[in-house]
């Protein structure tokens, strides 16, 4: 019989229109599981009439002749495909031991194409029906959020919803966030006048709650035709709901998670959701442009979509090249600044075998953003202040610090060129006779660093500014990152100590000025070795190996406790003040790593003599924590065997000091290795 039924489906024959009902019945249930022949039947409906023309007219229905059935969208139907695709993702590997037993269940990318076409088309072509100004209320008349807030309402307005059917239930989900999920199902929240319906006995299947499925009833006996979509309790005030309301919510319920499973990343222009997508943000920057639509309302609409795109391109690196130029030219001016800089993000997006072309077009647009971006900078108001330009700016330089080793040259001459690291080491040096202060000035001094640790012209041309050093000693933030202190002054006194052939042609004669001055090179050497020795010091002190026995409670010199628990507080003190000084160590060599695999080769950071005295005190560092290691865990026990009734910083302290050996380890080992400048 199932073989029947999947011929009569393929055919188109009636079986089609009933079990395209059925599965969006299921999909839209406590438990929305489909089998692949349903489904397919529900993806050929959608695929037929998911058309513009329905679209706006809101009769994306069923062609089913036994009564005009219809598929809308409902925070249930998009809810129970979220919870479908992960379910078959957890799956998959034990769909092979019930072949032959049971339907064939669907795939994750089958729910995903359902997801693709039936929710994320239809809210694109929505927001393009909308921004052009026509009317979508019949599109959404299903499509009931439970709590809502209207714009300039104070109060939220709540629906009551009756549940008709196993689709009745709703989740509220606010704009912004995408839907929750859970193993069991999809997750709902009941609201006031819905109550939990409950079985008088329990059934075979030992499951004590059944959901109450009155499909039968509602369409007088004919199991094919689909159950009547939930209705709100009070019709007026249903009807009354913005439509800009219930759109914002439906785009803010959307996510990329689903569209992750697609069989291919070619299903994403196959299914037409790149143009459909960059089509409705086209629309709705024009309607902003004209005066149609506010500025406010479009952001509702169109940053969702946006960020469908954003995850879109992160997720497959190859496509930037062919699909960003088209998604920058639909943001506009007006979104793509915060497009590009919300890409980027924190980093790692070239770093998943993505081509060399995938960097070069990244490059590319955020040069073409950064005059305005830097433009908007120059004023001495935007100078005083934190501006959300500047965290535009500082999220697009990004890029440069990302680019591959074979483009690595070419970006640091594209970032000098640019007037980037000019404009933000002017921030941070003293105008005027006076400091500026900035509400957040750590992002561009940890910038600044990272840029110094990926580009030596960088760092060259860092080392040249006269004031940096003074704006370095009085920086708040600085005094506060003593490892980030520590890592600017080491990487100064080493960039001060090359010959002037080595320095940039265009630094030539500053680097000549600055060797001129020995005075201020010692004092720079000192100032760098004092404040790493009291970091090591602090994190694991000399002489017994650091704490081990009573030693944690032993007390400052002239110091008399009398009260035992007062003097397990003073070790428990500073036995966490310790830990807090081995994990800045940590930090201080994860600086010096990224700097030795990109700017700086190990020998001159090292074994030069300026670093050489650094390089000694954190081997020191290392022979320490290894003899503390070998008293508090001798031979044959694990680090990992501390007692549970230790306290945290006890418990955290030998395993830092293990990742402080390994880290040190690791770079004695690169600075053995031979390098190209050898």
């Amino acid at each position: 019989r199932g073989s029947a039924v999947r011929a009569l489906s393929r055919g188109g024959g009636i079986a089609s229109p009933c079990m395209s009902a059925r599965a969006y019945e299921h999909l839209c249930s406590d438990y929305p599981q489909v089998d692949a022949a349903s489904l397919a039947a529900l993806r050929d409906v959608l695929a037929a009439e998911t058309t513009p023309a329905a679209v706006f007219s809101g009769a994306w229905a069923g062609a089913c002749s036994a009564g005009a059935g219809s598929f809308p969208l409902t925070i249930p139907f998009l809810a129970g495909l979220e919870w479908a695709v992960a379910n078959a993702a957890r799956q998959s590997s034990s769909a092979a031991e019930l072949r032959g037993l049971a339907a064939e269940a669907a795939s994750a990318g089958a729910y995903a194409e359902i997801y693709a076409l039936g929710c994320v088309l239809r809210a694109a072509r929505l927001v393009t029906a909308h921004a052009s100004g026509r009317d979508i209320s019949a599109a959404l008349r299903s499509y009931l959020p439970p709590a809502v807030r209207a714009e300039g309402d104070v109060a939220s307005l709540s629906q009551s919803l009756e549940c008709e059917v196993d689709v009745a239930c709703t989740m509220p989900t606010a704009p912004g966030t995408s839907l929750a999920l859970d193993e069991d199902g999809p997750a709902r929240r009941m609201t006031a006048v819905q109550e939990e319906v409950w079985a008088d006995e329990l059934d075979d299947d030992d499951v004590p709650y059944e959901p109450l499925t009155l499909s039968a009833a509602v369409s007088g006996g004919d199991s094919c035709s689909h159950p009547a979509p939930a209705s709100s309790g009070d019709g007026a005030q249903t009807e009354a709901l913005p439509v800009q309301v219930k759109l914002a919510h439906l785009l803010g319920s959307l996510t990329f998670a689903p569209l992750s499973s697609l069989a291919s990343p070619a299903a994403w222009s196959h299914a037409g959701l790149g143009p459909t997508i960059l089509e409705a943000i086209r629309t709705a920057a024009h309607a902003v442009s004209s005066g149609s639509l506010s500025s406010a309302a479009a952001e509702q609409l169109v940053w969702p979509l946006l960020s469908l795109v954003r995850e879109r391109l992160r997720s497959a690196p190859a496509t930037l090249e062919a699909e960003l130029p088209a998604a920058l030219h639909a943001a506009g001016p007006l979104w793509r600044p915060r497009f590009l800089s919300s890409l980027l993000g924190d980093g790692g997006l070239l770093g998943h075998g993505a081509p060399p072309c995938a960097y070069t077009a990244l490059e590319a647009a955020v040069c073409t953003e950064l005059p305005a971006l830097i433009g908007s900078q120059q004023s001495d108001n935007q100078m005083n202040a934190e501006s959300e330009s500047m965290s535009v700016l500082l999220a697009l330089l990004r890029c440069f610090l990302d680019a591959p080793k074979s483009q690595a040259a070419r970006a640091a001459k594209v970032l000098l060129a640019s007037g980037a690291p000019q404009l933000i080491m002017h921030r941070r040096l003293r105008v005027d006779g006076r400091t500026m202060d900035l509400v957040d000035d750590g992002a561009e001094w940890r910038w600044l660093l990272s840029a110094c640790c990926r580009h030596r012209s960088v760092l060259a041309f860092a080392a040249r500014v006269p004031q940096l050093l003074g704006a370095i000693r009085s920086s708040t933030y600085l005094q506060q990152r003593a490892s980030e202190r520590v890592a600017w002054l080491w990487l100064m006194s080493v960039e001060w100590q090359q010959p002037a052939s080595n320095a940039s042609p265009a630094f030539a004669a500053p680097a000549a000025a600055a060797q001129a001055s020995s005075s201020a090179s010692s004092e720079l050497d000192s100032e760098a070795l004092v404040a790493l020795q009291e970091m090591c010091f602090n994190a694991c002190p000399s002489g017994s190996g650091g704490l081990v026995g009573d030693e944690a409670f032993r007390p400052a010199a002239g110091q008399v406790i009398s009260d035992p628990s007062m003097a397990s507080a003073v070790g428990d003190e500073r036995l966490r003040r310790r830990v807090d000084s081995l994990l800045v160590i940590l930090e201080l060599l994860e600086i010096l790593t990224r700097a030795t695999s990109a700017s700086i080769s190990p020998r001159d950071l090292f074994l030069s003599a300026t670093g050489w005295p650094l390089w000694s005190e954190l081997e020191s560092l290392g022979k320490r924590s290894r003899s503390e290691l070998m008293q508090l865990f001798p031979a044959g026990s694990s680090v990992a065997g501390t007692s549970p009734n230790d306290s945290a910083s006890e418990q955290k302290r030998p395993e830092l000091l293990e990742r402080v050996c390994r880290t040190l380890k690791a770079l004695q080992l690169a600075n053995a290795a031979p390098c190209k400048s050898d």
